[in-house]
């Protein structure tokens, strides 16, 4: 098995007595100087980023990478998978834009 090396994925495999192989394309996305702030405090601090972040994917105001990017690496590790049997099971998702998820 294959695992975010997240520390949600990693708990939730040993949680269910699984062992994974971590891999690093499978990180959530990495979202620079805004790690650890809800989105409404980025907001509130960074409106217009915000703003371009929400309606651009490509764009990546805080450093990290972009929505884009990180659907393109996510994706690669993917397609890598259909060189095995076709089962994979994936982490959590990552904290999508719009959510009021915390990064």
């Amino acid at each position: 098995m294959v695992v975010s090396p997240g520390v949600r994925c990693r708990e939730t495999a040993g949680a269910l007595g699984l062992e994974g192989t971590e891999a690093a394309e499978l990180a959530g996305l990495d979202v620079g100087r805004r790690g650890g702030r809800t989105l409404d405090e980025v907001a509130v601090a960074e409106p217009e980023a915000v703003g371009r972040w929400l309606t651009d994917p490509s764009c990546a105001p805080h450093g990290g990478e972009s929505v884009r990017d990180a659907c393109v690496r996510v994706g690669r590790r993917l397609d890598a998978l259909r060189e095995t049997d076709g089962r994979a099971r994936l982490g959590p998702p990552m904290d999508a834009p719009g959510t009021g998820v915390g990064f």
